[in-house]
């Protein structure tokens, strides 16, 4: 009986891995695109700027108020081995883009992360208020 069970298992898989050899990844690329978010607005909070680069949530810019690293190492690639683009707007907001499963950017499959333009919170660093 046990034998016959994982027969229909393995031959489930074995369909489903020929009918679709690559099993959605929107929700891990969402994921990515949220703890890469989280991070910006970490880092936002420190310095007072969102940073240029997303290198700089892992590497220290030259700014004295970076209290990173916000990530640990990262690759900040979606996981079909696109990089993810990061849009900071002067506005005070950024965006995230994943290009998908196409690993094209600008079409439907696009995958993103918006931020919505905020105020600027003003920073303290030490001096009391």
């Amino acid at each position: 009986m046990a034998t016959g069970g994982l027969l229909c298992a393995a031959a489930y898989i074995r369909m489903r891995s020929s009918v679709d050899p690559k099993p959605p990844r929107g929700g891990s690329t969402r994921v990515i695109l949220e703890q890469v978010h989280t991070a910006i607005q970490m880092y936002e909070l420190d310095t007072g700027v969102l940073p240029s680069e997303l290198r700089f949530l892992i590497e220290k810019p030259k700014d004295d108020h970076w209290a990173g690293p916000y990530l640990k190492q990262f690759d900040f690639r979606d996981p079909w081995g696109t990089p993810v683009h990061y849009l900071p707007a002067q506005s005070n907001s950024f965006e995230l883009i994943s290009a998908g499963p196409d690993c094209q950017f600008g079409t439907d499959d696009d995958i993103t992360r918006h931020a919505p333009r905020r105020e600027p919170r003003p920073v303290n660093w030490g001096g009391g208020m």
